[in-house]
């Protein structure tokens, strides 16, 4: 079973690395619709491995990252909006100017406008957003090993 989590941890790493060196930038002015399309569905990947790569280095982690996701779905689909400038969470993105760290709950949820201006408790958002920041550098601890 190690060498099997070994291998699959090899893989995804090197997966990522691939997807980074070429999707590492944000697509810069001019570019076409497929250019930034390509950029969103490699940085959409890179999110999936970073989950896979935190849930197979830091299991604790991503268990109480996925739990607090979780959470917030919940309050999120309670449906309370909150005025724009408050707090909230799950905000949409400019597909063009996205990267893979920036995925707060899903991507799919991300882009989804249904759940803009949602209500999200703030110890949550901080508690979410602390998380986040530790599976980045997680993440980014063992891509530069």
């Amino acid at each position: 079973m190690q060498d099997t989590n070994h291998i699959v941890l090899a893989a995804a790493i090197a997966r990522f690395r691939e997807l980074r060196s070429v999707y590492g930038h944000l697509p810069h002015r001019g570019k076409t619709d497929e250019v930034r399309r390509l950029h969103r569905v490699a940085h959409t990947e890179m999110f999936y491995l970073a989950q896979l790569i935190t849930s197979l280095v830091a299991p604790v982690l991503q268990a109480e990252l996925d739990a607090t996701r979780r959470e917030i779905m919940e309050q999120i689909r309670l449906a309370i909006k909150v005025p724009v400038g408050a707090r909230m969470i799950a905000r949409q993105y400019s597909p063009s100017a996205i990267i893979w760290s920036e995925f707060q709950i899903t991507p799919e949820v991300s882009f989804d406008p249904g759940v803009n201006n949602s209500a999200v408790l703030r110890p949550l958002v901080r508690r979410l957003m602390k998380l986040l920041r530790t599976q980045v550098a997680t993440v980014n601890g063992r891509l530069y090993r």
